[in-house]
């Protein structure tokens, strides 16, 4: 996360007559961590038993993420640890962190572009690619009194819109509870990180960048730079997560001997936590194309290619496969039916829009 209170004089260049260049001193913000910091990657990720995350891109606008304090920071980092890693788990989706970081910039506060760096470099010279629409999060107490509970809420729809349908109601208050913990995993942090100074946030921060593949080590130096034990802090977090979803992390990897005796205390056995086959909220059974009803509108699209895609062409192509839907449409609604006229209907309007780049994809629908 980006610090707001740091700012730094640097300066822009305008091309004036005859070519020659003219400085115009301009503030920029900076911070050693721009986004997700290493102490989110390695630290606050591995503190849970998770991989690691990186800088993050929402389309192609990168956004800088202020907040007012380390402590803040350190608080909504290890929330997008969380978060992230339910996402993936329940949709699969490749971009669960910018997924997390556009529900939680909807708490925050839009500013115009500024200039933004991800460090104070040597070099004070700006570049346009430098401009970022600043979102300012409230702080984190606020955050977790105020909206902890919406949060949880706006997720789980954002689960919904990702997978395509409704979720049932044992699921939606399985996730809800997940996001809940999330946020709750992020107050831990804060409180953590309000007791110490800047500079021994970024001291691990630092850290966790040099041990970015051993996490133990990271967490070790953590704690001792903290002064404090983090399955302490957030084991039962920890635990209640993989209680949710089986094999939702692996501290075993990070603590070793320490988790199983975390078990042991609260009379849990190993393995009980051990993964069960399941599948992905998202995943669903994939229908079988009719062949006999493909095969007829990948012959219609290459005929078509033939002639060229020339426009009468065209005209004869789309009668085939409208008179092909009025025929099925007089028949029963069977579930081949149906995919069949989606079939038909989906090459007509390949062919109104000259799309035929999409007859690949078609052709690589064929049973082999």
């Amino acid at each position: 996360m980006l610090l707001a209170h740091r700012k730094r004089k640097g300066y822009i260049i305008e091309k004036g007559l005859f070519g020659r260049e003219k400085k115009i001193e301009q503030e920029y913000l900076y911070e050693k961590h721009l986004g997700l910091t290493p102490l989110a990657d390695n630290v606050l990720g591995k503190a849970l038993g998770v991989g690691t995350t990186h800088i993050h891109f929402v389309g192609k606008i990168r956004y800088a993420n202020v907040v007012e304090g380390h402590h803040d920071a350190a608080g909504y980092d290890a929330l997008v640890a969380i978060g992230k890693e339910i996402i993936k788990r329940v949709t699969g989706t490749h971009a669960p962190v910018e997924t997390t970081l556009h529900i939680l910039q909807s708490f925050g506060k839009e500013n115009d572009r500024e200039f933004v760096k991800a460090f104070d470099p040597d070099d004070p010279k700006l570049e346009n690619h430098h401009q970022h629409i600043l979102v300012y999060y409230p702080k984190y107490e606020d955050f977790y009194r105020n909206h902890k509970e919406e949060f949880a809420n706006r997720a789980t729809e954002s689960i919904e819109r990702i997978i395509g349908r409704k979720l049932t109601s044992e699921e939606r208050q399985k996730l809800k509870r997940a996001f809940e913990l999330a946020v709750e995993y992020g107050k831990r942090f804060h409180v953590m990180f309000r007791g110490i100074d800047e500079n021994r946030y970024h001291m691990v921060a630092e850290s966790a960048k040099v041990h970015r593949t051993e996490g133990f080590k990271a967490i070790e130096y953590a704690e001792k730079t903290l002064g404090g034990d983090f399955l302490e802090k957030v084991g039962d977090i920890i635990l209640e997560l993989n209680k949710l979803f089986p094999g939702f992390s692996k501290p075993e990897e990070v603590y070793g001997d320490r988790w199983y005796e975390f078990l042991k205390k609260r009379g849990i056995r190993p393995e009980e936590l051990v993964p069960k086959p399941e599948k992905h909220i998202a995943e669903k059974s994939t229908p079988n194309l009719p062949s006999d009803a493909l095969l007829e509108v990948l012959s219609i699209l290459q005929a078509l290619e033939f002639a060229d895609y020339s426009e009468n062409a065209k005209e004869k192509a789309l009668q085939k496969l409208s008179s092909a839907v009025k025929e099925l449409s007089r028949k029963d609604p069977t579930p081949e039916n149906l995919l069949k006229l989606g079939l038909y209907a989906y090459a007509a309007e390949l062919i109104k829009r000259n799309d035929f780049e999409k007859v690949r994809e078609l052709e690589a629908l064929k049973a082999p």
